[in-house]
């Protein structure tokens, strides 16, 4: 039996969405399940949401206050509140400094969460003078967290590091060579660096000149789901037309720069519609269902486009399950896609769906459909996007879209066989 502690940003009951906490929650579940000591420490405290799933036993959250969460607890649902509107000349000087010391992947994001951790590492501090720990594993974004492996190894110097990345750090923003020299550094400190993908473990271990023994990788992979996706309601997926859904949050505006934004796909979609093609578009999980720009693109393709709002898991992988086809958006032209590869391709994968995935020739997304041959993948550009569509279309008219997974072992991409290699990297440290 190991001892081990887990600092995460958000954990639930009080994490702000279930994508940011599900690996450590899987992972620490598992641990605790066969027998090992878990104590998880979060350092942002949000509105209480369990996302139907049952709370970790012994989760500290150093915000707001620094009590013991447990399943049983009854503690009240409270918020941190909105972020203030400040001037446009004021975010740019806070965005251009957090860039500079901290290269997170959201704007903004370094300074608001290097302030939650100062405010709590002494809760941090407490724990570890407290407690001996076999392992403990720092999970990020935000890297901010990376600070506490020196705090680990200053206070429990017999403790073995892992960093843990969800995505990859100024392997995505590169050109900050302050970041990348920190990532280095706290790297070279660490027992173990953890990434979801093997092309993000090369790429470091290349750049820091780190060799690549110190490096692993376990994909996240899918969940079977807890109830019965089948029995459940998705009216808007209709008999006659070939269903294309996408779950999760995307971007709508057509000059965003979101690495999920749909402006050339809503250009290629209104092209094929217009030549009388009988395809929906059906967005599971879009955060605003009546903003003016889904209204317009619902105004425009009438019965062609659906957008639902945020669902449960279970919800979202009904609507999946009853596709014909699903959509995987990538569309941000900086290297992030290569070391990427989003949740949702494995819940499509599970399900068995083909997969049409938008973006660079070289992210894991196209690789994935590929190497596997599950789909097919179109750059973000409309008329590769137009040509994709009625490809699809066509063999979905002809009845073989998804023959494709005859010969597919879907259990390969299951999230439990990765968590058991992770344990098993624990045990060995």
């Amino acid at each position: 039996m190991k001892q081990i502690l887990i600092i995460v940003y958000d954990m639930l009951p009080y994490s702000k969405t279930w994508g940011g906490c599900q690996r450590m929650y899987f992972l620490a579940k598992e641990l605790q399940n066969q027998g090992n000591k878990v104590k998880v420490i979060a350092f942002r405290r949000d509105k209480y949401n369990t996302y139907g799933k049952e709370p970790l036993k012994d989760v500290v959250f150093t915000e707001g206050h620094e009590a013991t969460i447990t399943p049983n607890s009854n503690v009240s649902r409270t918020t941190n509140g909105s972020e203030p509107d400040y001037p446009l000349w004021l975010k740019k000087i806070i965005y251009g400094l957090d860039n500079m010391f901290f290269n997170e992947i959201q704007k903004g994001n370094g300074i608001k969460s290097y302030i939650k951790y100062r405010r709590g590492r002494n809760a941090l501090e407490t724990i570890l003078n407290e407690n001996l720990f076999d392992v403990a594993i720092v999970s990020c974004p935000p890297f901010t967290l990376f600070n506490s492996v020196s705090l680990i190894k200053k206070l429990s110097p017999s403790t073995r590091v892992i960093m843990d990345y969800r995505d990859p750090w100024n392997s995505w923003h590169e050109r900050n060579k302050y970041t990348a020299w920190r990532e280095m550094r706290t790297q070279k400190k660490a027992d173990m660096i953890v990434c979801t993908n093997q092309a993000l473990c090369e790429d470091m271990s290349r750049k820091f000149r780190i060799p690549l023994e110190s490096y692993r990788a376990f994909s996240n992979g899918f969940i079977k789901a807890d109830s019965d996706s089948r029995i459940i309601s998705t009216p808007e997926i209709k008999e006659g037309c070939m269903n294309i859904v996408y779950t999760g949050s995307v971007g709508f505006e057509k000059q965003s720069n979101d690495y999920r934004n749909t402006g050339r796909l809503m250009v290629a979609f209104e092209d094929v519609i217009k030549e009388g093609y009988p395809i929906r578009l059906i967005f599971v999980g879009v955060k605003n269902p009546i903003g003016v720009e889904v209204m317009s693109l619902k105004e425009k393709f009438g019965d062609h486009l659906h957008a639902i709002g945020v669902v449960s898991n279970t919800v979202a992988l009904a609507y999946v399950e009853n596709s014909d086809a699903c959509l995987l958006l990538h569309t941000s032209s900086d290297n992030s896609g290569k070391f990427l590869i989003s949740g949702k391709a494995y819940d499509y994968i599970q399900k068995r769906k083909y997969i049409l995935s938008i973006a660079n020739d070289d992210s894991l997304h196209a690789r994935i459909v590929h190497e596997n041959k599950i789909g097919e993948n179109a750059v973000n550009e409309v008329q590769p996007i137009k040509e994709m569509l009625i490809r699809s279309y066509e063999k979905w008219k002809n009845g073989i879209l998804n023959d494709v997974y005859k010969n597919i072992q879907v259990e390969q991409f299951s999230r439990a066989i990765h968590i058991e290699k992770y344990i098993e990297l624990i045990r060995s440290l």
